[in-house]
């Protein structure tokens, strides 16, 4: 689950401490009790968006929060397979097995695409 942002109030104090007062991130950290690393990921966001310090007084909170935070584009779905053809490529044995795992990557089917092809061994020769 995505970690909750900040208050713009504790941005912009995140930002004051650093580049009026000189702190580092820890000491920032601990007087906003937050985690350095948040500190950190929000001065890098800061200097990427190239924003100066003293902020301009006619920035909102709106306008710094969309340079901080850009939208993301949004993934385009890939079509998917014929499944037909899945199914021959299924009862082809090793060679079809193969190319359902890069049929598997390549449509982006979970992280988990060894599982999709790998026999199981749910009985045991006596």
């Amino acid at each position: 689950m995505p970690q909750m942002r900040l208050t713009m109030r504790k941005i912009r104090e995140i930002l004051r401490l650093k580049f009026e007062l000189g702190l580092d991130n820890r000491q920032i950290a601990r007087s906003c009790a937050i985690p350095h690393s948040t500190v950190a990921n929000y001065l890098s966001r800061a200097r990427a968006s190239g924003l100066a310090w003293p902020l301009p007084v006619e920035i909102s909170d709106g306008s710094l929060d969309a340079q901080l935070f850009p939208a993301v584009p949004v993934r385009q779905e890939a079509p998917l397979p014929g499944f037909v053809s899945i199914g021959t490529w299924i009862r082809t044995g090793v060679a079809g097995a193969c190319s359902l795992f890069h049929l598997c990557v390549r449509f982006g089917f979970g992280p988990n695409e060894k599982a999709l092809v790998q026999p199981r061994k749910r009985f045991r020769r006596v």
